[in-house]
């Protein structure tokens, strides 16, 4: 016996017998799901308006943060409220750089910005006192849960936060997956260029330093549940130019 209806009708049959077998969770993947364009997207924040596409992911947290006072002009996005004590500036990147219209980061993307201190700090208690840290979170999943690389008086380094609060706790040093000695300790006048490349499909990180590769680590962490790119300071003058972000996938 022949078959009836056309080759486009059976498939269209297919089709709605498949999707009915889906659930709710397979049609939330494809409306989320994100392609980046042909050759990829590069979007280059050089802070020369006072406009900021970033929020701060740690308001409400109960200790361990401050809010600092983030000003964007003249090329420098600069962290300009002195602090006490060691407290976390976290500043979550919420522009369309990867195609969301609050900043989530894709499936595999580079990140890169140029890090330094507008002056030295204010307190002793800051951490790497005078100069503070120079820190990015090129994998950000929320305040207690990312992925920081952080300058910090003569030592460069990656750390997988799982949990831990930025003041008040020792992180565990198996937290800390790379490390980088300095012959001449960081200071007001140094100037550090992170780049790390991201792979959530392969859950890895490439390391770059000024421009340099350093270390690929393979952390599970880093995987499509929803993440951002941050920046972090520490109660310092941290100051950060040329953000660079490159959706790849």
């Amino acid at each position: 016996m022949a078959r009836s209806g056309s080759p486009g009708l059976r498939a269209l049959a297919l089709a709605c017998l498949v999707l009915a077998g889906c659930d709710s969770g397979m049609f939330d993947f494809v409306k989320s799901y994100r392609f980046a364009p042909p050759g990829g997207k590069t979007t280059l924040l050089t802070f020369t308006t006072p406009s900021m596409p970033f929020d701060n992911p740690a308001k409400g947290e109960s200790s361990g943060f401050a809010p600092g006072n983030w000003v964007a002009g003249n090329g420098k996005l600069t962290q300009t409220q002195g602090a006490a004590d060691n407290l976390a500036n976290h500043l979550r990147y919420t522009g369309d750089a990867f195609g969301t219209s609050d900043g989530r980061a894709g499936r595999v993307y580079s990140v890169s910005v140029d890090c330094s201190v507008a002056k030295e700090a204010d307190s002793p208690a800051v951490a790497g006192f005078p100069d503070g840290i120079l820190a990015m979170m090129p994998y950000y999943k929320d305040p207690t849960h990312y992925v920081l690389l952080v300058g910090s008086h003569q030592n460069l380094s990656c750390w997988v936060v799982n949990g831990y609060r930025p003041a008040g706790q020792e992180w565990p040093q198996e937290a800390r997956v790379w490390d980088q000695w300095l012959e001449t300790p960081l200071d007001a006048s140094s100037s550090v260029r992170w780049g790390a490349d991201v792979d959530c499909d392969h859950h890895s990180l490439k390391i770059y330093v000024n421009d340099q590769s350093k270390a690929a680590r393979t952390i599970p962490m880093i995987s499509n549940a929803p993440h951002w790119v941050a920046l972090a300071a520490n109660g310092n003058y941290e100051q950060f130019s040329n953000l660079k972000l490159t959706w790849q996938k």
